[in-house]
């Protein structure tokens, strides 16, 4: 039990730090989406941004 403790906690580790890249990839991506969405509407003008408060 005692032998096999470090690799586990290896593994661990190794996947907490894969799942924290992923998070962060995916953060990165939505910075991305939102920035093109707030470039699109800003091209479509301040009418449809009127449309949406209503």
């Amino acid at each position: 039990m005692m032998e096999k403790a470090p690799a586990l906690d290896h593994y661990d580790h190794c996947f907490r730090f894969r799942e924290e890249k992923e998070k962060r990839k995916k953060t990165q991506e939505w910075e991305v989406i939102k920035i093109r969405i707030g470039k699109s509407k800003e091209e479509t003008g301040p009418k449809d941004k009127k449309k949406t408060q209503e």
